[in-house]
C-alpha cells in the first residue's frame, strides 16, 4: 500500500469554529432498511459540492421547493432539518426521536416527512427528518437547512470529492485489494475505522459533518506524548451541550487508509468517542461502499 507523508504545518491550526457544530448523535435508527434510499435518474450523477459553515454540502429541494443547503454528513446516523425550514414547509410531524451525544444527557425532537428531496437526478423520498434548531450554525453569514446522512446512500457508491468539490452517486463496488482501501465497521450506525497512531489501533468514527483533521477523545490523548500541554482553543456546540476543544502538536504519527500525518496539531475532547474530520481529506476524495463496508482514499497530489 502506498502511503502519502504530509508534514502538517503549524499554520493549519485551528480548525474547529466557536459555533463549529458536531453532529455525532445517534438518531434512532437501527438498520438501512429504517432510511429512505437514494433512486438515481441516471446510471451516474454528479452534483456540486459547496461549503456551509466550513462543512461541504448539497443544494436541495424539498417538497418542490428551494433550494436549501443541507451539509452531507457521515457522523449523523439520520438526516436532521432546522426547526424554521420545517416549520416554512410545513412538514407533517410523524413522530419523535431521541437525539444525543456520547456522555450527554439527550432530549426528545420532532420527527417530520419530507415527500421528496431532489439534489440533480439523485431523489429521496418520504424521507423522516428530525427537527433540531440550527440557527446557531452560522460562519460569516453562512447557515445550513439541514443535515444528510450518509445513510441514504447505502444503496450506491458515493464519492465526496474534495478536490473537485462534487458529490457522485453511482452503482458499483470497491475490492479491498485496492490502493488506500480500508475494512469498516459501525458504532451506532456511525462508519468507525481504525488508525495507527504510533503504532498502536484506535478506533475512531468517520465524520464529514466536521472540519477538523483528527479529533481524539481525551482518554486516548492521555497515553500520547505532546511537544507542549495541549490547551483549550475553542468550543464545539453539539446537539445537547457545548464542551472545550483543546489542541497540541503530537509527536510522532497518525495513519489511516495509506496516508501519513506527521507530528500533526490534533483536537482533543472529552468525548467517548474522537473522528477524521474532512480535513483529513483536503485535495483529496472519499470512496464509501456501504454494500462491503469499504472505504477507499483517492489522492490527487
Amino acid at each position: 500500500m502506498n502511503q502519502r507523508i504530509i508534514k502538517q504545518a503549524e499554520s493549519l491550526l485551528p480548525f474547529f469554529t466557536m459555533v463549529g457544530i458536531l453532529f455525532q448523535s445517534a438518531l434512532a435508527q437501527s438498520s438501512h432498511e429504517d432510511i429512505a434510499l437514494v433512486r438515481l435518474q441516471l446510471n451516474r450523477v454528479e452534483i456540486p459540492m459547496s461549503f456551509v459553515a466550513g462543512k461541504a454540502a448539497v443544494a436541495l429541494t424539498i417538497n418542490g421547493q428551494g433550494p436549501y443547503s443541507f451539509i452531507l454528513d457521515t457522523g449523523a446516523g439520520g438526516s436532521v432539518i432546522d426547526k424554521t425550514v420545517a416549520e416554512k414547509l410545513n412538514l407533517l410531524v410523524i413522530g419523535t426521536d431521541s437525539v444525543s451525544t456520547p456522555g450527554g444527557e439527550g432530549f426528545e425532537a420532532d420527527i417530520v416527512k419530507a415527500d421528496s428531496m431532489l439534489f440533480g437526478d439523485a431523489l429521496l423520498t418520504d424521507v423522516g427528518l428530525t427537527i433540531l434548531d440550527l440557527s446557531g450554525a452560522f460562519v460569516m453569514g453562512a447557515s445550513m437547512a439541514g443535515i444528510l446522512s450518509y445513510r441514504h446512500f447505502s444503496n450506491v457508491l458515493l464519492t465526496i470529492d474534495y478536490e473537485s468539490e462534487s458529490i457522485s452517486f453511482e452503482p458499483g463496488e470497491l475490492n479491498i485489494e485496492e490502493p488506500n482501501t480500508i475494512q469498516y465497521r459501525y458504532s451506532e450506525n456511525i462508519i468507525e475505522i481504525i488508525v495507527k497512531i504510533n503504532g498502536k489501533n484506535y478506533p475512531l468514527h468517520l465524520d464529514t459533518g466536521s472540519p477538523g483533521m483528527v479529533t481524539l477523545p481525551k482518554d486516548v490523548a492521555d497515553r500520547l506524548e505532546f511537544e507542549s500541554t495541549p490547551v483549550v482553543k475553542h468550543k464545539a456546540r453539539l446537539v445537547d451541550r457545548t464542551v472545550d476543544i483543546y489542541e497540541g502538536k503530537l509527536k510522532g504519527e497518525i495513519q489511516f487508509a495509506g496516508v501519513t500525518l506527521l507530528d500533526p496539531i490534533v483536537s482533543i475532547i472529552d468525548l467517548e468517542s474522537g473522528q477524521i474530520g474532512q480535513g483529513f481529506f483536503k485535495d483529496k476524495a472519499l470512496v464509501i461502499d456501504q454494500k462491503n463496508n469499504l472505504i477507499r482514499i483517492k489522492e490527487y497530489h
